[in-house]
């Protein structure tokens, strides 16, 4: 899968994984857009180490990393608030608003839109890394990185899933940002 979640048998409960799959954004027709997680369950450190010995080196990302998917990424406004903000409220909710964090962006740039307003896509994710305050890494990146070999990227600590943090998800989608009067997201952000 692409995002696999190692746990040691006994140490979690995997009950937190009832539900396997997480929204990394909105699609351009309003659903979620869905990434389904891989459990695997390790008896031992060691043979967690031993199924990990096929899989390629292994490439570290220190720190919080934000999951995200943004939609229309080209533009600014789009890029911020349908993108990158419902991420932060979820960094809100888990009391990493002030964290730094690299931001890991799960959707491509679309190829005819980049003919005519590349620049679009070059100053939002400029903005994505500024806002994180750490790297910005992009699913293109994983996968140009990836083409020849196999490898595996750890996430240190990770925040992936908007929920209905989005507005086009928000119950108030008329009225306010998701979570923007509940948390005072807006304000925070």
């Amino acid at each position: 899968g692409i995002f696999v979640v190692h746990v040691l048998k006994n140490t979690v409960d995997v009950g937190v994984f009832l539900h396997d799959t997480v929204s990394l954004g909105v699609t351009p027709g309003f659903s979620d857009q869905p990434v389904k997680l891989e459990i695997a369950t390790h008896g031992s450190l060691k043979e967690f180490g031993r199924s990990l010995e096929n899989e390629g080196p292994l490439k570290e990302l220190k720190g919080l990393t934000v999951v995200f998917c943004p939609v229309y990424h080209f533009n600014i406004g789009h890029a911020i608030w349908d993108g990158f903000y419902p991420a932060f409220v979820s960094m809100l909710q888990f009391g990493k608003a002030d964290t730094p964090a690299n931001a890991l962006m799960m959707s491509k740039r679309d190829r005819g839109i980049v003919k005519t307003v590349k620049g679009g896509y070059d100053n939002s994710e400029a903005a994505y890394q500024k806002i994180a305050g750490l790297e910005l890494l992009t699913i293109e990146q994983l996968e140009n990185s990836t083409k020849d070999f196999k490898s595996v990227h750890r996430l240190e600590q990770a925040i992936m899933g908007i929920g209905t943090n989005a507005q086009k998800l928000d119950v108030n989608a008329n009225f306010s940002l998701g979570a923007c009067r509940d948390l005072d997201a807006c304000r925070a952000f």
